[in-house]
């Protein structure tokens, strides 16, 4: 007799919800045999092979309906379909890299304008502590320092 399993097995060995699999059979991507004497799903070593499949190719990001059609195409055709989704995943890639650049550039703005700020309002602060004004425009965090702050000098 052939090794057989049953929805709970699969759904622990693969890590993934019954109601994945259950989906997968309505979709028509997975067609498991229902056992004659309870209607109970059984899957196949050949099951666990399509259900490897199915969860490769949706980590490649194809959608169900593509990956059911997979059945009936031949090797070429997969291998077309891996090479669109590499060109995918590389040019994800570069708009992540592009994005990662971009955070660093305004990270680095940033920076440039805290110490801007700072050059600017220095000396007019240690003057505004002496005198315990507040100067519009000025980081709320700084106007904060003066609790801290004594004989008209200051801490960061």
């Amino acid at each position: 007799m052939d090794c057989v399993f049953q929805i709970g097995e699969i759904s622990k060995f693969f890590n993934i919800p019954a109601s994945t699999l259950r989906f997968w059979e309505e979709s028509g991507v997975l067609i498991p045999e229902k056992n004659p004497e309870n209607q109970y799903r059984t899957y196949t070593v050949s099951d666990l092979m399509t259900i490897s499949d199915i969860l490769f190719y949706k980590s490649l990001g194809l959608p169900l309906k593509q990956i059911r059609d997979m059945e009936q195409m031949g090797i070429p055709a997969h291998q077309d379909i891996c090479q669109q989704q590499m060109e995918i995943l590389r040019q994800q890639q570069s708009a992540l890299e592009h994005r990662g650049l971009s955070i660093t550039y305004q990270q680095k703005e940033q920076e440039h304008y805290q110490n801007a700020l700072w050059e600017n309002y220095a000396g007019k602060y240690v003057v505004c502590l002496m005198k315990e004004e507040i100067i519009p425009g000025f980081p709320v965090e700084w106007n904060l320092l003066q609790s801290s702050c004594t004989s008209g000098s200051f801490h960061l």
